[in-house]
């Protein structure tokens, strides 16, 4: 069964789940686990959030989302959705 993703144009509700994609996608990357520190994963979310959910409400940033069927924030390469997450949109 193929899905179909869309590129579209995000919005500022849509930073949350895009920070956890961020998590998902460079999680296992030694570079981010050097930027992340000590940090704990239950307090990963809101950290981030902190410094890149201000960042990316910026309005010189657009932000450009994939999309699947459904409408969920998707990372295309894990198939991980933030509904299979358990985060609901």
């Amino acid at each position: 069964m193929s899905q179909k993703y869309t590129l579209v144009e995000g919005s500022k509700d849509d930073i949350p789940a895009l920070i956890h994609v961020l998590i998902e996608a460079f999680k296992n990357d030694a570079i981010w686990k050097v930027v992340i520190g000590d940090v704990s994963s239950e307090e990963e979310h809101a950290w981030l959030m902190a410094f890149y959910g201000m960042r990316y409400s910026m309005d010189d940033i657009t932000l450009y989302i994939v999309k699947n069927e459904a409408g969920y924030v998707n990372f295309p390469k894990t198939q991980v959705t933030m509904y299979e997450r358990g985060i609901d949109r």
